[in-house]
Order: C-alpha cells, then structure tokens, then sequence
C-alpha cells in the first residue's frame, strides 16, 4: 500500500511532435526525439522542471536518508561477472567497494 504524502509539483509539459520513421518497412513514431538535444534550451527547461519535480517528491519522503544508506551499502558489495567474448575482446564487471 502506497503512503499518502505531499503531492508532487505536476509533470512539466513535454511537446509530442508528429515525427514517423520508417525502419526496415516498419513506421516507428518518434514523438520526443527534441528531448535528444541536451544543447538545446527547451530540453533543459523540461529537464530542469522534472528535476525539481523529482527532488521534491524524493526530499517528501521522512526516511529517504535511511533507504540512500542502504542502497550505497549494497551498491558496495562486489559484483563479479562471468566474462563473455565479444570478437577478440573479453568483457567483465568487476566492482568491489569504492572501486569500479
């Protein structure tokens, strides 16, 4: 069951532009493909406006503090993976504490 807190500042306006590619015969509609240019100064209003909304809806919560302590704990335990060949290169995760 969700708690009920302080209602979120709205989610800001993002434009839907009628933009259609065609892709191997297949339409693909693209309608925030403008929230790809991180230059641009509509994206980082609309960025900005949800970055705020975020920060106030995560800063509502009374034991955000405890849950960020605990995920960075977590985050701490080492991971390793198997390693996997991707041509003549090998892949691995391997991370352990502080290091990545």
């Amino acid at each position: 069951m969700a708690r009920a807190g302080p209602a979120a500042p709205p989610a800001p306006v993002a434009r839907v532009d009628d933009i259609v590619d065609v892709l191997h015969g297949i339409e693909v509609a693209d309608p925030y493909r403008w929230l790809e240019d991180g230059e641009a100064e509509e994206v980082k209003a609309w960025s900005t406006a949800q970055n705020a909304r975020t920060r106030a809806a995560l800063d509502a919560l009374g034991d955000r503090a405890r849950w960020h302590a605990r995920m960075v704990a977590l985050l701490r335990v080492g991971v390793a993976t198997a390693p996997s060949i991707a041509g003549d290169v090998v892949l691995s995760l391997d991370r352990w504490g502080e290091r990545e």
